[in-house]
């Protein structure tokens, strides 16, 4: 997500209101006058407070993302990314924890139906991202129990986060990721060849999933990431031409997505423009996902 410096002051300025003060408790004018703005230029970026929260989650789950995905493009083994991929958590934990502070203040979520659908997709993605990473690691040996074993692992971290943070209780982070990893390799030994059968299977986490999102919410999302796609686009060398294609596949894209019924195999189709392209290729990977599309 890329932001301008006014909304990236606004949403920062917030964060640390809303972990002192509470969210209902602080003002729209006491957001600008910490950020030194104007009201107005709150408005030309939030149509409300509500919007503002979704958009300091958004910013919050955009930023962790871009920092693992930088650990998952180092030429590690599956063990020392995860190691790194936890430490790298827990450090920007730390780093915002005004964002964590505000979470245990006020379940602020439970009023706004599109933050509550957000934060569950995101929940979802945790608990696959932790099952690639335990299935990278052990293999065939995890493969009833790697749902099990995801949950027990984001257990286990959540909690060792929520005692530093709330009683101030200092980590070594590397030290922290090695144990929670060993904790793990002595669970799997406990569960291979013990007979037992898995609380959560993946099938089970994974039908779960298949409930709908908010369509507005999928809509807001994927219009973002084509807005990234643009951005990437206009900076990629290639000839004008070529540019000027993929433009206007993206172009298509935002028009269909809009339509009461998009038609999944134009945009698939579409997406095909930019295969090979590998600063594309996450992006339109996502996009995929996000519209429960195969890519071709």
């Amino acid at each position: 997500m890329v932001l301008n410096e006014k909304k990236k002051k606004i949403i920062e300025a917030s964060i640390a209101l809303f972990a002192e003060k509470g969210f209902y408790a602080t003002s729209i004018q006491e957001i600008v006058d910490k950020s030194n703005l104007s009201k107005g230029s709150f408005y030309l970026h939030f149509r409300s407070k509500d919007e503002l929260m979704f958009r300091i989650f958004e910013y919050y789950y955009d930023l962790m993302n871009r920092k693992m995905e930088e650990v998952q493009q180092e030429n590690l083994s599956a063990r020392e990314s995860f190691i790194k991929q936890i430490h790298v958590q827990l450090e920007e934990v730390l780093k915002h924890k005004d964002f964590i502070i505000t979470q245990f203040r006020e379940q602020t979520i439970s009023l706004n139906e599109e933050l509550f659908e957000f934060i569950k997709q995101k929940d979802m993605e945790i608990k696959r991202w932790y099952e690639e990473n335990l299935f990278n690691i052990y293999g065939d040996k995890v493969e009833g129990y790697v749902t099990d074993l995801g949950i027990m692992a984001e257990g286990m971290l959540s909690n060792y986060m929520q005692l530093s943070i709330k009683y101030n209780v200092e980590l070594d982070l590397h030290k922290m990721a090695v144990f929670l990893v060993r904790r793990m390799d002595d669970m799997v030994e406990g569960m291979a060849g013990s007979g037992e059968e898995p609380v959560i299977t993946k099938q089970l986490l994974e039908s779960a999933d298949q409930v709908d999102l908010a369509p507005n919410l999928v809509r807001q999302e994927v219009e973002k990431m084509l807005t990234e796609m643009l951005d990437v686009v206009q900076q990629l060398d290639i000839p004008p031409a070529k540019t000027d294609e993929l433009q206007g596949a993206i172009d298509y894209l935002f028009a269909e997505i809009n339509k009461p019924d998009p038609k999944k195999f134009l945009i698939q189709g579409l997406l095909a423009n930019f295969k090979g392209i590998s600063e594309l290729d996450k992006l339109r990977q996502r996009v995929a996902e996000r519209l429960k599309i195969r890519l071709l």
